[in-house]
């Protein structure tokens, strides 16, 4: 196993700090990496694309400041490898959407920013999510996620989904399966819907999670759980991404140690 770097564009690198791999060598520096090694992605751009190689760690250098984007699937694992993705910023238009398998793949501290898609696809059964912020806007999208019951764990994430206001009731559907096996923790649901109304109460949440909060994310998402919050998270800034919370904030250590 090794740590090698890379950066965007095409051309040919070392692999090292100084002399990084291309973007286009990125199967050169899979391989160099190896199962338990780690890939260094610097700042800029890159095009979507499949990051499967077994056991690697696929992490940006700078949080939120190397950015998946482009037109297609982001794609990290395989039915039978399992990966690392963490400190991406992932930015989907859409129909696009990012797709985890492997049962001990994990999502850490990932940027995702979306339009109309399915934004997240949980392929395979134990897939973890950690301290993860998703952003999406939803003018004429249905869904925001499938498979979400495969999730392992659910920990430390916010869910923010946008452009709801005078939409119709029921016109959000986000899938029952979310995180139906109750394992969502230290965790955020909001939207901008101040009428409440448009996510269908059949797709309850709070009923299956503890610590945490719920703020216009339908009227199935009231009351219910353990130690749950339903009121507003008070983010310093959304309209500006910046989802850290307000002093006075309900969600200052409402999360449990886990």
């Amino acid at each position: 196993m090794a740590t090698v770097y890379i950066q965007p564009g095409s051309g040919t690198g070392a692999g090292s700090e100084a002399d990084p791999y291309y973007y286009s060598q990125l199967s050169t520096a899979e391989t160099a990496a190896g199962s338990g090694g780690k890939i260094l992605f610097n700042d800029g751009s890159y095009a979507v694309g499949t990051f499967d190689a077994s056991g690697v760690t696929y992490e940006a250098v700078n949080l939120h400041a190397a950015i998946i984007t482009g037109s297609g699937d982001v794609v990290f694992g395989s039915s039978s490898n399992s990966v690392n993705a963490k400190k991406f910023k992932v930015s989907l238009s859409n129909s696009s959407r990012i797709e985890i398998y492997g049962a001990t793949s994990v999502g850490d501290q990932l940027f995702v920013e979306a339009a109309n898609s399915f934004m997240l696809y949980i392929r395979t059964s134990g897939v973890s999510l950690t301290n993860t912020m998703m952003k999406l806007s939803l003018t004429t999208g249905t869904n925001y996620g499938r498979d979400w019951g495969n999730f392992g764990k659910y920990e430390g994430n916010t869910l923010f989904i946008t452009d709801l206001n005078g939409r119709s009731a029921g016109a959000v559907s986000c899938l029952t399966s979310i995180l139906a096996s109750g394992i969502a923790k230290n965790s955020i649901f909001v939207t901008d819907d101040t009428a409440n109304n448009v996510i269908t109460s059949g797709d309850q949440t709070d009923a299956n999670s503890s610590n945490c909060c719920f703020f216009q994310f339908g009227s199935g998402n009231t009351s219910g759980g353990t130690n749950n919050v339903f009121s507003n998270p008070l983010f310093v800034d959304s309209a500006s991404d910046d989802y850290r919370l307000r002093p006075g904030s309900p969600c200052i250590n409402a999360g449990i140690a886990t």
